[in-house]
């Protein structure tokens, strides 16, 4: 490996194994074509710790941290054309005395919002950074076969922070009222929980398979006429991707919780205020801030982009 080619370097004894990590690479990517004038590095995963400070990282098991890493941290890195190659070491800093200082970008708190703006706002370069590779691609083709102007919703049903799952009864308005509208729509459950299937309306399909397939479900999303989320991790993806797709974004404020209140979404950068709340978005990709809006107003907002 060529040792003039930036170096990123993720520690999981001080970072999270969460979505975050999408944030924190498109960071390092703006951050190093500042310091090397190449966009594309070599990432390093040290998993010789894992940290524990919030309130899921103390219920994570081992198995927990094991199954993430593979499932999502590692999946993620195939998503990231610019990654020249990548490595995961048990080891504290093993081969690091190799690394040059001048070249390489260190996971230190700057996976947040915050630290993309900055480098963003430095740099002025471009932060898309994730694409849907062929293969994925094709398969997503085929699964939507002949459907006209397909839309991809997601759900969210995990075992954690139960207040931030998607209701029933908001999903099959949303669903139902896209069926009415005669689109052709296509469901990613939450493969933590999955989802109640019974109350789900005739005619649309489940796609299961995406939900433990993250180049499968970018792909989906890319092709899809528009993508309807409930707001939550996998949407950083979309926000970043290359082919930037059209997207509704729902629920995103919560004053339950901290980290989905107004006050930690200011905190973050985030324009409460406005549609495309940060600079990057198009204007195909639109958030909805009303705690209260229902599933037939999502599905109007989710047509008018088509």
């Amino acid at each position: 490996m060529s040792n003039k080619v930036g170096r990123v370097i993720y520690d999981f004894s001080v970072s999270p194994i969460t979505f975050d990590f999408c944030v924190f690479l498109a960071t390092a990517r703006l951050e190093l074509a500042m310091k090397t004038g190449s966009p594309d590095f070599f990432l390093s995963l040290r998993a010789h710790a894992w940290r524990n400070v919030t309130p899921r990282e103390l219920r994570y098991s081992l198995d927990d941290r094991l199954w993430r890493l593979h499932n999502l941290i590692i999946p993620i890195c195939g998503i990231t054309p610019g990654i020249l190659g990548y490595d995961v070491s048990l080891s504290d800093g093993e081969g690091e005395a190799n690394f040059d200082p001048s070249r390489c970008f260190r996971c230190e708190n700057n996976y947040l919002n915050p630290s993309l703006l900055d480098a963003y706002g430095r740099s002025g370069f471009d932060p898309h950074l994730y694409a849907a590779p062929q293969l994925a691609l094709d398969y997503a083709r085929r699964m939507f076969g002949d459907a006209r102007e397909p839309i991809v919703v997601t759900v969210r049903g995990s075992s954690y922070e139960g207040v931030r799952n998607t209701g029933s009864d908001f999903s099959v308005e949303l669903l139902q009222s896209l069926l009415d509208n005669g689109k052709s729509v296509f469901l990613i459950p939450d493969q933590e929980t999955g989802i109640e299937t019974a109350n789900i309306p005739k005619g649309i399909k489940v796609l299961h398979e995406a939900s433990f397939n993250l180049p499968l479900r970018l792909a989906l999303h890319e092709l899809a006429s528009v993508s309807i989320c409930a707001a939550g991790g996998p949407t950083i993806l979309l926000t970043l991707s290359l082919r930037k797709p059209n997207l509704i974004v729902h629920h995103p404020l919560n004053p339950a919780l901290e980290t989905s209140s107004p006050q930690w979404m200011a905190a973050m950068g985030v324009d409460i205020k406005s549609d495309h709340p940060y600079p990057w978005l198009t204007k195909t990709q639109k958030w909805l801030w009303d705690p209260e809006i229902r599933g037939e107003a999502v599905c109007e907002a989710a047509l008018s982009l088509i």
